[in-house]
């Protein structure tokens, strides 16, 4: 039936930039398997990308200049508005559409009433609780779906009442791309690596004690990755054991090989309660054990004590993180577990065969 119709996208950003890693994972990775399946599939990009008001300079704006700093923004959201309204107005009757989230970062909906006038089959797709940051325009795009497409079973949890169509796959990770380096090695001092889009610093932060307290005692270096890193940003850790490195999507697996420990703290609200847990998945996939927050679909990715741990305490994240900083040997066992879990339940082709099935439904 997919070889019969069009597959469209309306997806948050360009592959290649660090601020809408769900475009990146949750669309355009499926590209090469489209392509190979006969499907013809396209990709409907936000113009400019729906979180560009999170570039490094349009925030230092916010802060010195807000009058610039909102005209910007509502000068992008109408150039935003105008790019959609033309890529909406290509849509034709018998096209299978993916919506990725909603269109616009605020509480406007005319743009998915418009496209929900003009496609028959619309699949709409979340991988975070944006339920939570918008209680009243979430629950009608969800209302105007045929079919809705989940991370995790939190999240499923959450939509099912408004709309029972529901099927949860996970954000899925190209196991032949990320792997374990090829000479296992352990960096001198061992590395503790967590890779992430700015806006979730506020979580590594939350931890900063902890990576103080760990240094009087084991010798380690911090690398954070990011689509935008500056040891500024963390004035409360010593700069001598601060990294920092910029995302680059052709360095990306390097970086995670760079790491021997990759960590994912969280807070205990209702917004990482729908998290997807790709840190870890790539963590895993990259042959590292992991250390998370026990918050949401960590506790189903992380078998604690077996390819990572799970800590909640500022006391468990220093014993759990110092007792894989003192023992490769226990870091390799987990890591192959973790490598393993990844390779069996959440790589990119089972995912991709669970995404036709829902356009097969249809």
């Amino acid at each position: 039936m997919t070889e019969q119709r069009r597959i469209l996208f309306f997806v948050e950003g360009e592959p290649r930039r660090g601020l809408s890693p769900a475009s990146r994972l949750r669309a355009y990775q499926y590209a090469p398997l489209f392509a190979e399946a006969g499907v013809d599939c396209h990709y409907l990009a936000s113009h400019p990308p729906k979180y560009f008001h999170n570039r490094y300079w349009l925030n230092w704006l916010r802060h010195r200049a807000r009058w610039v700093y909102r005209g910007l923004l509502l000068g992008g959201w109408c150039l935003m508005c105008l790019t959609r309204c033309w890529q909406i107005h290509r849509v034709r009757p018998d096209d299978v559409v993916v919506l990725q989230r909603d269109f616009l970062p605020n509480p406007w909906l005319f743009l998915e009433k418009q496209l929900a006038r003009r496609s028959t089959w619309l699949i709409f797709d979340i991988d975070d609780a944006i339920l939570e940051q918008n209680p009243r325009k979430i629950p009608t795009v969800l209302g105007l779906a045929q079919r809705v497409i989940v991370a995790t079973p939190y999240l499923r949890a959450q939509v099912v009442s408004l709309n029972p169509n529901v099927t949860v796959i996970p954000t899925p990770v190209d196991v032949d791309s990320i792997k374990p380096a090829p000479h296992p090695h352990a960096s001198t001092p061992p590395v503790i690596g967590w890779i992430g889009t700015s806006g979730n610093f506020v979580y590594v932060k939350s931890i900063e004690e902890v990576f103080r307290q760990l240094a009087k005692t084991t010798p380690f270096r911090l690398r954070i990755v990011s689509n935008r890193v500056h040891v500024s940003d963390y004035p409360n850790l010593p700069r001598n054991m601060m990294e920092t490195v910029e995302w680059r999507l052709e360095d990306e697996t390097l970086l995670l090989q760079g790491f021997d420990i990759g960590i994912m703290p969280l807070h205990h609200v209702p917004w990482c309660l729908g998290k997807a847990g790709f840190k870890l998945l790539q963590y895993m996939a990259a042959g590292l054990p992991v250390v998370a927050s026990p918050v949401g679909f960590n506790c189903e990715l992380v078998q604690h004590g077996v390819n990572g741990f799970l800590a909640d305490s500022p006391a468990e994240w220093q014993e759990c993180l110092s007792r894989l900083l003192q023992d490769p040997a226990l870091r390799l066992r987990m890591g192959e577990q973790g490598r393993q879990l990844v390779v069996k339940e959440y790589s990119l082709r089972p995912a991709f065969a669970r995404f036709l099935n829902v356009i097969n439904s249809l």
